[in-house]
């Protein structure tokens, strides 16, 4: 769909924190139906690729009855970081719900 916006969120290992607010913010999209609107991902700087999201994060997530076990970590390529861009503004839209 031309005009998405993309979301990314963005820690060490892509296991962890990243995927939990990456599939949280999704169901959150899902349930304003935005999720048309946004990609949203995440992804890890330490070069870790396709590794499963821990325990504890699938743990954290499924008590929001979302199910992470599909998730693979991903390395965070520099050109991509480019695309990502968060503004003041749209935190603080993000922030409001």
């Amino acid at each position: 769909m031309a005009g998405r916006k993309n979301v990314l969120f963005v820690c060490s290992g892509n296991s962890c924190r990243s995927p939990i607010a990456e599939y949280l913010l999704r169901k959150e999209f899902e349930q304003h139906g935005l999720a048309d609107k946004y990609d949203v991902q995440s992804a890890g700087t330490l070069g870790i690729e396709g590794a499963p999201a821990t325990d504890e994060a699938i743990e954290v997530i499924a008590e929001r009855n979302i199910d992470a076990h599909g998730h693979r970590s991903q390395v965070l390529p520099a050109p991509e970081l480019a695309k990502f861009m968060v503004s003041k503004w749209s935190m603080n839209t993000l922030a409001g719900w």
